[in-house]
């Protein structure tokens, strides 16, 4: 009995550390957010800027509330999109890279074309992606995924290529296939650099999405703001702005979790 007393007494020691942890972590990162807001209040209050230009922030507290629907669909289907575009750019960066890494001649026959997703002017592209898409999910989807597809074929192909030459011999010297090799050295030690480009091409997915809402939507944060702009209702074109940094940090953050406990042994995590 009191073996198990001692254990649950550890328990609640080791949540209550993380339970302080993550409300310190909060506090520092909600503090700057805070300022900024203290800083535009007074700006807007002093400076007297017409709202038209600068709202101040319970004007867009308002504006939220006040279209708390619009913004919530809205939200959901730019979200949802989100999503889908990072997946499909994930799993296509990912097998372009295995096999750009594995096979010195795709990558000098295949590379180049892969680089050139990255250099093409994306906005130039989008009318011509929604002339041979329309104006639905498709055309934002593949905008999306053409910005976003480059990061994650560079970061993991950099991350597999560069194994620890050590390590290589070392797995080669037991007989194992290439194969082996791939799925029980190079992978795993390029899990950092893999989980990186899942970030960078999150983070590039929102741009995409956005920008396609921006040329033809039915719906969507970057819709929002493109009606709300016409009509010069900054306070609701802002609050959709925030609405976007919010789901691109919550996007950054949920994979920043999974980052730290798939890699758990690296130092100061």
């Amino acid at each position: 009995m009191p073996v198990r007393i001692a254990r649950r007494s550890r328990g609640f020691a080791r949540l209550s550390t993380r339970w302080y942890r993550a409300c310190q972590a909060g506090l520092v990162a909600l503090a700057p957010f805070l300022i900024l807001a203290l800083a535009w209040m007074l700006t807007v209050s002093v400076s007297g800027i017409p709202p038209i230009l600068l709202p101040g922030p319970m004007a867009v507290i308002d504006a939220m509330i006040e279209r708390s629907d619009l913004l919530f669909l809205s939200s959901v289907q730019t979200l949802s999109e989100i999503l889908l575009a990072t997946v499909i750019a994930v799993l296509a960066g990912f097998m372009t890279a295995l096999l750009l890494a594995t096979s010195s001649l795709a990558r000098r026959a295949l590379f180049p074309y892969v680089l050139t997703t990255q250099v093409l002017p994306k906005v130039a592209l989008a009318p011509i992606l929604v002339a041979w898409f329309g104006i639905g999910l498709q055309s934002r989807v593949v905008l999306a995924v053409l910005i976003a597809y480059f990061p994650m074929v560079i970061n993991t192909m950099t991350g597999i290529l560069g194994t620890r030459e050590a390590n290589l011999r070392y797995a080669r010297s037991l007989v194992i296939s290439e194969w082996q090799v791939l799925t029980k050295v190079r992978l795993p030690e390029a899990l950092p650099s893999i989980i990186g480009g899942i970030k960078i091409t999150a983070g590039a997915a929102v741009i995409g999405i956005v920008v396609g809402e921006f040329v033809a939507a039915e719906g969507g944060l970057g819709k929002v703001i493109v009606d709300s702009g016409a009509v010069l209702n900054t306070a609701l074109m802002i609050a959709a702005t925030i609405l976007i940094a919010a789901i691109g940090l919550g996007i950054i953050g949920a994979l920043e979790v999974i980052d730290r406990r798939v890699i758990y042994w690296q130092v100061g995590r």
